[in-house]
């Protein structure tokens, strides 16, 4: 999602994304979304319409979705929870952001980032730095601190380190040495997405694959960052937008237009005009790159 299909800047989906969605199914092509973000998160940036996410693996691997049907749920347990909360919050430079899905009884689709038992201080420091001066983007506007872990499920987290990308190292320092059995995945500026052991986009794919009777072959994948890697070792048909990650350019076996330039969306009119043929797709999307 973020940073291939959605500009990291944007609230949703672009209506020529979800006109090519559609181009694709009349063509009998399937559509999915691979993120970190949990599969009522990307249904908002879809226009509230699930039929846009009845696919899909979700929450960096927690959640898998095959044609409407959820096929695999694991959230993380509420005391691992704490337990990072914790130390983060003994840190100075590092925030611990869990999301959580209808926290807001009116607005089941809404995913609502907390802080748990933070220096209120210290979050508006760090997230100072993401607040964008030309146009006042900020992140998380609407979060809320608790004092204790929320009973509600949690599938989507993540830790994000004052500074942005320059202090990764840090990040990870810090958090291995408390949870060297757990996995960050750096999927932006600073933030990583946060998972219990090996977890990540690719662990469920295998699943994904016999439930929708596919062979990896047949499977195009579209990514940006260093959290796709995973998944882009397993499939040979995979694509990175432009600027996207150098680990992600690297691995892809082509490069298709940003996702600031709807190249997602090209890519699957391409598709869909070739009735699946890959390489009269990437060749016409080539004429026009």
């Amino acid at each position: 999602m973020d940073g291939t299909l959605v500009p990291f800047t944007a609230e949703s989906t672009s209506r020529r994304t979800l006109a090519a969605v559609d181009a694709l199914r009349a063509h009998g092509i399937e559509f999915g979304c691979a993120t970190g973000r949990t599969n009522k998160d990307v249904t908002a940036h879809f226009y509230y319409q699930p039929a846009y996410t009845a696919t899909g693996i979700y929450a960096s691997g927690k959640q898998v979705f095959v044609r409407g049907e959820q096929i695999l749920s694991d959230p993380m347990p509420p005391d691992v929870i704490a337990k990072v909360a914790r130390a983060a919050a003994q840190s100075d430079n590092w925030l611990f952001i869990p999301f959580i899905d209808g926290f807001d009884p009116e607005r089941p689709y809404s995913t609502v980032p907390v802080v748990i038992g933070e220096n209120p201080e210290k979050v508006e420091r760090i997230l100072a730095d993401k607040v964008d001066p030309e146009t006042g983007f900020s992140l998380w506007p609407g979060r809320i601190m608790l004092d204790e872990v929320p009973q509600e499920e949690v599938f989507c987290l993540g830790a994000l380190v004052e500074g942005g990308q320059a202090n990764i190292e840090s990040l990870y320092d810090q958090f291995y040495a408390s949870f060297p059995d757990m996995n960050l995945m750096n999927s932006a500026d600073g933030w990583c997405d946060v998972n219990r052991g090996n977890t990540n986009k690719s662990t469920p794919f295998p699943l994904l694959l016999e439930a929708m009777g596919l062979d990896v072959d047949e499977v195009a994948f579209l990514a940006d960052s260093e959290n796709d890697i995973e998944l882009m070792k397993l499939i040979p048909n995979s694509f990175c937008v432009a600027g996207g990650a150098k680990a992600a350019l690297n691995r892809a076996r082509s490069v298709i237009p940003s996702a600031e330039d709807d190249g997602p969306a090209q890519f699957m009119e391409a598709l869909a005009a070739c009735d699946g043929d890959l390489d009269a797709a990437l060749a016409a999307i080539s004429r026009s790159f």
